[in-house]
C-alpha cells in the first residue's frame, strides 16, 4: 500500500487515500476534500463515464467508467510530484486514437476500454 497524495491546480481539492499503485479504485473519488462537480458524458465505448473535477480551475481529478463501478482513474498530473515520478502505466486505451508523434508503449494495449474484471 502507498499514500497516494495530491490536488487540482488551484489546490481546493485534495485528497490522500492508502491504496496500491497500481490500483485503479473508486475510494480515491469518495475521499476527496473540498467543493467537486461531476460530469457525466458519454464514451466511444458506450456506457456513460463520471469526470470528477473542481468548479474553480476545472482540473479533472479522477472519472468512473459506467462500464465498470469498481474502477477509478485518478488523473497522474493531480498526484504529488514525487508520486509521479514512481507511477508506471500497467495500460493504455484508446490507443487507436493515439496522436502519430507518441511513440512509447506501456503494458496492454487496448483499442477502447479493457474487458471489465468482474
Amino acid at each position: 500500500m502507498s499514500q497516494i497524495t495530491g490536488n487540482c491546480l488551484c489546490g481546493k481539492i485534495t485528497y490522500n487515500v492508502d491504496i496500491p499503485l497500481e490500483a485503479a479504485t473508486p475510494a480515491i473519488c469518495q475521499v476527496l476534500k473540498g467543493d467537486t462537480r461531476v460530469f457525466v458524458g458519454d464514451t466511444d465505448a458506450g456506457p456513460k463515464t463520471r469526470r470528477t473535477f473542481c468548479p474553480n480551475c476545472g482540473s479533472q481529478v479522477c472519472n468512473h467508467p459506467d462500464s465498470d463501478p469498481k474502477v477509478a482513474f485518478i488523473k497522474a498530473g493531480t498526484m504529488d510530484n514525487e508520486l509521479q515520478k514512481l507511477v508506471k502505466p500497467i495500460f493504455e486505451v484508446f490507443v487507436d486514437k493515439r496522436l502519430p508523434f507518441i511513440n512509447d508503449r506501456y503494458g496492454a494495449q487496448f483499442a477502447g476500454m479493457p474487458p471489465s474484471q468482474s
